[in-house]
């Protein structure tokens, strides 16, 4: 966080609870922050048997967030609505108070349209919405219906259904949303999900390789320091 911005890098977890009055269904709660040792998501034993990995919350200390970045593990299904609800309670004023340290000592996050302020997310994945066929999730089970099915098909549909919802609720509150499909997996449906979820059609980014990656990051840091120049 800089320039009295936020930027939310969001990854695949679940919390029960609502986000501004949006009702959220995610009811596994995988943990207390700084107390838990987190099991491997092919772990067989818990007590966070499948929980993603705990989020690192806002901070202006680059070796916390490059520690964050080189923790994470490629493991496990795509659920891409869990990780837009994880981004959006960490700027979310609601959730104030809720972090800890750095975000709790400056009293983040800030009220919506504080004046200088910008906040952002940004959404990136490399998959489709792809809903577990058997494994435990923050939705449940896939056969315990909690997303109003059992079809793994109109499973993933719903997701994707959640996906538009909250880009629509996240952009009501002037947050500001980017998207990037990175690497070749994504369909064309996916895409236009992403596309359609970015606050506008230039802030959708196709990355297929790690050199388009990191223009696309470069391009996006550029977008942003104009904003807060403009300020």
């Amino acid at each position: 966080t800089s320039g009295g911005g936020n930027i939310v890098f969001t990854t695949n977890n679940g919390f029960i609870g609502t986000i501004d009055d949006v009702s959220v269904v995610p009811v596994v709660i995988c943990g207390t922050s700084g107390t838990v040792t987190y099991d491997t998501l092919t772990s067989t034993h818990g007590p966070n048997n499948r929980c993603a990995q705990e989020m690192t919350s806002l901070t202006n200390n680059e070796s916390t967030i490059l520690d964050g970045i080189e923790s994470m593990e490629a493991v496990g299904n795509t659920i891409i609505p869990l990780g837009l609800q994880w981004g959006w309670r960490m700027l979310s004023p609601e959730w104030r108070g809720e972090w800890g340290g750095t975000m709790n000592a400056n009293n983040l996050p800030l009220d919506y349209n504080t004046p200088t302020m910008n906040k952002v997310i940004i959404l990136m994945t490399d998959g489709d919405n792809d809903f577990p066929s058997s494994l435990y999730t923050a939705y449940d089970r896939l056969g315990d219906g909690a997303l109003g099915t059992t079809s793994k098909t109109t499973a993933d549909t719903n997701l994707n259904s959640k996906v538009a919802s909250l880009c629509s609720a996240i952009k009501s509150h002037n947050i500001i949303i980017y998207t990037i499909a990175f690497g070749t997996d994504l369909t064309t449906s996916s895409q236009n999900m992403l596309r359609n979820c970015a606050s506008k059609t230039i802030y959708y980014f196709n990355s297929p390789t790690t050199a388009s990656l990191q223009a696309t990051f470069g391009q996006i840091a550029q977008n942003l320091n104009s904003l807060h120049i403009t300020h």
